[in-house]
């Protein structure tokens, strides 16, 4: 599994999991209630949601293009 770079909101960062270009999860917590992943995509853009969070990244950052 490949660890990407993490996304800083406020003051947390949160890491996004790859596998051969494909999201597979994030880490989050018990204390967070475990929010639910959710992945799209739109032409080279991943469109991620982890709870009430979104991200947008797109595959040359994935792929490292």
């Amino acid at each position: 599994m490949q660890e990407n770079d993490s996304v800083t909101q406020g003051a947390s960062v949160r890491a996004i999991y790859f596998r051969m270009g494909k999201p597979l999860g994030a880490d989050t917590s018990q204390a967070e209630g475990h929010p639910e992943f959710r992945a799209t995509k739109e032409s080279d853009l991943n469109l991620i949601r982890i709870g009430n969070e979104r991200y947008e990244i797109p595959d040359a950052v994935v792929l490292d293009d």
